[in-house]
Formats: structure tokens, sequence, C-alpha cells
């Protein structure tokens, strides 16, 4: 997992953890904000893919402003990588549907 080493020791340690259960991926501090929300306020596209394609993080989730974690992406890089996450799901939904049988999700 290569993105995994290039991370700052604090986020690999906070990722592990989660993996572990200690506690879940989507825990919200004070003011209501995920580590997705950090992450794509500070352009960490890295962590994005991890809490993302690794991790399961929601991208759903309100802060106590109101902002999901996308409304904080100023950097287009990070923006495409998001598009790209929601283009693997809705092809892999579009291949579940066209089989017409139920089926894990492929991200191909």
């Amino acid at each position: 997992m290569e993105i995994f080493h290039k991370l700052k020791a604090t986020e690999r340690n906070l990722l592990a953890a989660a993996k572990q259960e200690e506690f879940s991926i989507d825990f919200e501090d004070a003011d209501g904000l995920t580590p997705l929300h950090y992450a794509c306020q500070n352009n960490r596209l890295e962590c994005i893919e991890l809490l993302l394609f690794e991790n399961g993080a929601s991208l759903g989730i309100s802060c106590d402003a109101g902002f999901r974690p996308k409304d904080l992406i100023h950097n287009p890089n990070v923006k495409e990588a998001i598009k790209k996450y929601f283009k693997r799901i809705d092809k892999a939904i579009e291949e579940m549907d066209q089989r017409d049988a139920p089926g894990t999700l492929s991200f191909k």
C-alpha cells in the first residue's frame, strides 16, 4: 500500500486505529468534523483516497456548520479523485443491474 507510506505518522496511526475498530472512521470532533472533512479541507489527496477507497468513509456527513466534506475542497485534483470514486461506484451498480442478479460490488 504505497499511499499509506506517504502519510504522516499521525495520519497512519489514526487510520490504523480505525481499522482495528477502536473507533468509527466517521468519528466527529466537537465541531462535527470527520477525518474526511479535515482531509478535504487540507487537500490531502492521499488521506482522502484511503478514507474513501480503503476505509469506506462517508461523504454525506455534515458538520455543525452544515458543510459536507466535498464542500471544503478547493483543489481541482482532489475534486477529480472524488469524481472517480463515484464513477467507480456507479459503474459497479450498473453492472449489477445489467446482470439482474444479487452480488457484490466490483471496483475493477
